[in-house]
């Protein structure tokens, strides 16, 4: 039996109970106001739009060195 420690508790690894803990650091400083508001930083729409068009424009080169690469070994 595997056991997990998270903050100081047990938690049984099987007991399907699943624990995601991201860290994101950012140069934005969030001040007391934005605190206050409640204002998230996840809730930057700048990040969040480069965030898609870099990894779209990813996919689209991983397509195609995929298709280069078939179109190699087909020949």
């Amino acid at each position: 039996m595997i056991l997990l420690t998270v903050r100081g508790k047990t938690v049984d690894r099987f007991k399907k109970i699943f624990i995601v803990v991201i860290t994101l650091s950012f140069t934005r400083i969030k001040t007391k106001g934005d605190i206050a508001k409640g204002v998230a930083i996840m809730n930057d729409h700048m990040f969040v739009e480069t965030l898609i068009i870099s990894s779209s424009f990813f996919a689209i080169a991983v397509i195609l060195v995929a298709s280069v690469l078939f179109l190699e070994r087909k020949g």
